[in-house]
């Protein structure tokens, strides 16, 4: 059965049994149950609102949205979020069960539409993010020489994003924000004063000096860098005037982005 209201106002607790269509505005000043789906469908701008007058609450109108499940010991709720083409993502979160801690996810869509689990966060705060760009990189061939070298770092270990390429031994930046960079290498042996650093677009962005009498010699720098999409990083030996001399192993480089 099927009943349709242009403007409703519902006081007290009312419960759809069968199919209520409202055209209008549904004002509900107590509750609203069903045993089935309520379906909110708006034109122009859509809007669903839930309002309070209550002044109970810690910041003043308290509003609360419960999404409740009751089944098994780890019961969801979920938000979920659709265009003319589908899902495009949700919030969902567990309760937790059988010693199990509750967790709550967000989940996107990726350009082929696959809506995939891209944070979570546990009841102790932690976040994991499954797809943050990072990477290690490390080792060579050979020992490398010369001026303005770039360093190259051969075989990654992690490459989350594939955002390093170990043909061009730059890493290059997915998305605009801020990213920590780490490097470490040693000298192969030569007595030389060099210069070295980390490059962004092909402009020294910060460099170190090192120098050795016929010793292996390591040397490490950490940088913190804003970088824009399509940015890229490399760390450069033998900056103008300084000769280097870079081991082929005992060299690593790393980083992500921090937010």
């Amino acid at each position: 059965m099927s009943r349709a209201r242009s403007v409703s106002q519902l006081v007290g607790a009312n419960t759809a049994l069968g199919n209520t269509v409202i055209t209008g505005t549904a004002n509900v000043s107590s509750t609203l149950g069903t045993n089935g789906s309520i379906t909110v469908t708006t034109t122009g701008i859509p809007e669903l609102k839930v309002r309070s007058t209550s002044t109970t609450g810690s910041r003043g109108a308290n509003v609360t949205l419960q999404v409740d499940s009751t089944g098994g010991d780890d019961p969801a709720g979920a938000i979920n979020f659709f265009t003319g083409s589908g899902q495009v993502g949700s919030i969902q979160a567990t309760s937790g069960g059988s010693g199990v801690s509750g967790q709550l996810y967000i989940n996107l869509a990726n350009t082929g539409n696959t809506v995939r689990q891209v944070m979570k966060i546990d009841t102790e705060g932690r976040m994991t993010l499954p797809y943050l760009p990072a990477f290690h990189a490390h080792g060579y061939a050979g020992n490398q020489s010369g001026n303005n070298v770039i360093i190259a770092f051969s075989t990654t270990s992690y490459n989350n994003g594939n955002c390093y390429s170990t043909s061009t031994n730059r890493f290059t930046a997915p998305i605009s924000g801020t990213y920590c960079f780490s490097a470490t290498f040693m000298n192969g042996g030569l007595a030389l004063t060099s210069r070295w650093g980390l490059q962004k677009n092909g402009t020294t962005y910060a460099d170190e000096l090192y120098g050795m009498n016929n010793t292996y010699y390591r040397s490490n720098g950490t940088w913190i860098v804003s970088m824009s999409t399509n940015d890229y990083v490399t760390i450069v030996a033998g900056l103008p005037g300084t000769p280097c001399d870079i081991h082929s192993n005992y060299r690593h480089f790393s980083g992500y982005l921090l937010g």
